[in-house]
């Protein structure tokens, strides 16, 4: 069979050993606290592809010389199915970065149905994120923050705002040392 290797330009390939391996991106979200986050994927025009054999994900190789490139891996149930895959195209991960809940954003920007060979592309999909519950004002207890972290918390997370921190209240925080000392 003649597999085919999908990659777009600044994206990367998104599926487990064995399965279709198809294009996405990922962006990090900063979580209110208390919130929870809702993903809401606008698929737009759909682009249909046929008579493609997507190549599944394969085992990364290691970067020795002992290495042993293992067998072929395929999901025979996933490309034996007449369902497009995968189902939902995004999955959603949370973790935590100094005291701010980080929300993991893998989106697919295409959709795949092996038995028919046909690849669903999305070029125009939106995702549109929202919050559920919590505080949409406040990211990290303050008692966390740390005016050495607001910028980086500003770039690498689009929606994190540094004007919902005070920064003057920043700068005038006492040093870990100075916050341990015992007054005399």
């Amino acid at each position: 069979m003649n597999y085919k290797k999908i990659q777009l330009p600044g994206g990367k390939i998104f599926g487990n050993k064995g399965e279709p391996g198809l294009p996405g991106f990922t962006r990090l979200v900063a979580v209110p606290k208390g919130a929870n986050v809702l993903v809401n994927i606008i698929e737009g025009n759909t682009q249909i592809l046929d008579n493609y054999m997507i190549y599944p994900v394969q085992e990364t190789p290691e970067d020795n010389l002992d290495y042993i490139q293992p067998a072929f891996a395929i999901n025979q149930k996933i490309y034996q199915s007449n369902l497009a895959y995968p189902e939902v195209l995004y999955s959603l991960e949370y973790d935590w970065v100094r005291g701010c809940k980080i929300a993991k954003i893998n989106v697919h920007t295409a959709r795949y149905n092996p038995v028919q060979k046909r690849l669903y592309y999305y070029p125009n999909l939106e995702v549109d994120i929202q919050f559920e519950g919590g505080d949409d004002q406040t990211y990290i207890a303050f008692e966390n923050k740390s005016r050495f972290f607001e910028s980086i918390y500003a770039q690498a997370f689009p929606n994190y705002s540094i004007a919902v921190s005070n920064i003057a209240d920043l700068i005038d925080m006492p040093s870990l040392n100075g916050r341990a000392k015992k007054d005399s």
